[in-house]
C-alpha cells in the first residue's frame, strides 16, 4: 500500500452513532474503527482482533477492557500489543508482514466488555 494516512484523521470521532457488528464474532466496532480499517485497506486489523486476539484474551485473562496498539515497523512487520492500559502486558501479537501504513506512533484501541459482546474503538470514542 502506498497511501498515506495520518492519525489526526481520527480527531473528529468522539462518540458513535452507530454500531459495527463483526460478520462472525462477538466482536463489534465503532464508526471510527470502521472509518481507519476503510481508509487504509485494513479490515484485516479488525478480523485479527476478532478472531486471534478476542478469543486468546477470553480464555487466558477475562477481564472488561483492554488497551490495544498496533505498531508498524520500517520493515513492515509489526506488534499488536494488549494491555490493561497501565503497565500490565496481557500478550504481544507479532505480524511478520501488512501493507498497513507506517506512521510515526502506534494506533490505540480499546476493546470493552458491553455485556452480550466486546466493542472495539478509538480511545476518543471511549
Amino acid at each position: 500500500m502506498n497511501k498515506k494516512f495520518s492519525l489526526d484523521a481520527l480527531n473528529h470521532f468522539t462518540g458513535s452513532d452507530e454500531i459495527f457488528q463483526h460478520w462472525i464474532s462477538q466482536m463489534c466496532y465503532t464508526e471510527g474503527v470502521r472509518y481507519l480499517a476503510n481508509e487504509t485497506d485494513s479490515y484485516w486489523l479488525i478480523d485479527e482482533i476478532a478472531f486471534v486476539i478476542l478469543p486468546r484474551l477470553l480464555k487466558e485473562n477475562k477481564g472488561w477492557f483492554y488497551s490495544i496498539e498496533l505498531s508498524v515497523n520500517s520493515n513492515q512487520s509489526a506488534v499488536i500489543t494488549i494491555s490493561d492500559g497501565n503497565d500490565s502486558i496481557y500478550l504481544k501479537h507479532r505480524i511478520n508482514w501488512t501493507d498497513f501504513p507506517i506512521l510515526e506512533e502506534p494506533v490505540k484501541f480499546y476493546l470493552c466488555d458491553l455485556g452480550s459482546y466486546y466493542c472495539l474503538m478509538l480511545p476518543s470514542e471511549y
